[in-house]
């Protein structure tokens, strides 16, 4: 689901996989994990996520998903506004 306002994505992640650290400058997200277990950086703090659990993280917050678990993680993503075209590369934590 997408408009101008709100954005909602269902995502799946392979065993060991990770996305690279980014940030969104207007974009909040909200993580909610369906099924596997969510390894989820935020500014440098890692927040494990199981099955029917979640995190905000705020704009500006650098952060990554990753899924360091052997089974597939599969997970919903929602951004508020749409974080299409606000999203740019974070170096990683000091």
């Amino acid at each position: 689901m997408k408009n101008d306002r709100i954005q909602v994505i269902q995502e799946k992640m392979p065993p060991g996989t990770s996305e690279t650290r980014h940030l969104h400058r207007k974009a909040q997200q909200f993580f909610y994990v369906l099924s596997g277990e969510a390894a989820l950086e935020i500014d440098g703090h890692l927040v494990v996520l199981h099955q029917r659990e979640g995190a905000l993280v705020q704009p500006g917050s650098a952060h990554r998903m990753q899924n360091m678990s052997k089974r597939h993680l599969e997970f919903l993503v929602t951004s508020e506004p749409p974080s299409h075209g606000d999203r740019e590369e974070a170096a990683p934590p000091k």
